[in-house]
C-alpha cells in the first residue's frame, strides 16, 4: 500500500523539505535536514547525501548524529583525513552529552567512533579493544556487527592470524 521503495523515498524527501522550511521549531527544521540528508544516502547518492549533512552541522554544529554519518560517507568516499576528522567532531560532542540521541545510540556512536579513529591511525590495539566493548553494548544502526567485522580485521593488522580467524569465526551467520 505504501508502494516501492523509490515511491516511499519521494514522499519522505517532500515531507522533509517542507519540514525543513516550515517546521513549528528549529530543532524540528534541523531534524528535517537531516531527514533530507539520510534520504539521499538510503538513495545511494554520497556525494549529494554529504552535500546535505555538510548543509546541516553548517547550520547546527553540535549535531553529533550528523557528524556520525558525515564520518562514514568521508570513509565510504576514500577521503580518510576528513572521515577522521569528522570521527574527532563526533566523539568531542558524544563526549560532552547529545541530547538529540538516545542513550543507546549515543554510547554505541561513541565507542565506535572512538575504534575507527584507532583504526585509521594505526593503532590497532586500541581499535581492537573498542570494537570489542562497542560488538557487546546494545546495537544502533549495525554498529554492533560492524564492530565484530573490525576486531577480526584489526586483529590481522596485529598479525594475529589466529585471533582474526577465531574473530571472523565467532560472527554470527548472515540470515538467508
Amino acid at each position: 500500500p505504501d508502494g516501492d521503495g523509490p515511491q516511499r523515498l519521494a514522499r519522505s524527501l517532500a515531507i522533509f523539505q517542507r519540514l525543513a522550511v516550515g517546521g513549528a521549531s528549529s530543532r524540528e527544521r534541523d531534524w528535517a535536514a537531516l531527514g533530507i540528508a539520510t534520504d539521499a544516502l538510503y538513495a545511494a547518492d554520497l556525494p549529494r547525501s554529504l552535500a546535505e549533512y555538510r548543509h546541516v552541522v553548517a547550520m547546527v554544529p553540535d549535531f553529533a548524529l550528523a557528524w556520525v554519518d558525515i564520518q562514514e560517507i568521508e570513509l565510504a568516499l576514500e577521503h580518510e583525513e576528513k572521515s577522521l576528522q569528522a570521527a574527532r567532531e563526533g566523539v568531542r560532542l558524544l563526549e560532552r552529552g547529545d541530547a538529540d540521541m538516545t542513550p543507546t545510540a549515543a554510547a554505541i556512536s561513541l565507542v565506535n567512533l572512538r575504534a575507527v579513529i584507532a583504526y585509521q591511525t594505526g593503532d590497532f590495539g586500541t581499535a581492537v579493544a573498542q570494537n570489542r566493548i562497542a560488538a557487546d553494548m546494545p546495537d544502533y544502526s549495525g554498529l554492533a556487527e560492524q564492530s565484530r567485522e573490525y576486531t577480526a580485521i584489526s586483529l590481522g593488522y596485529r598479525h594475529e592470524s589466529a585471533a582474526a580467524r577465531a574473530a571472523w569465526q565467532a560472527m554470527p551467520a548472515v540470515p538467508a
